[in-house]
């Protein structure tokens, strides 16, 4: 969800919505982000890794698209 909001201007209500999170869990995860990149090795990989795949696929796709991608990844590592 951070990469979304950092990277492709979306507001936290709408990438909370499109992610299927109520407005204080996105709130949560944004706020949490910091503390997680220093923390979380693992989270760390993967925001790193969407970046990079944001930056890239964002050149030739919409900003929905990499959004569905964003979430299918998130899905498929088991978290948001």
């Amino acid at each position: 969800m951070c990469v979304a909001i950092k990277y492709l201007d979306i507001k936290v209500t709408h990438a909370g919505r499109y992610l299927k999170i109520d407005h204080t869990t996105a709130l949560h995860h944004r706020d949490s982000h910091d503390r997680r990149m220093r923390k979380d090795r693992r989270y760390a990989k993967l925001y790193s890794n969407l970046v990079e795949f944001v930056l890239e696929s964002s050149k030739t796709i919409s900003a929905t698209e990499v959004i569905d991608l964003i979430k299918n990844s998130l899905t498929l590592q088991g978290g948001t």
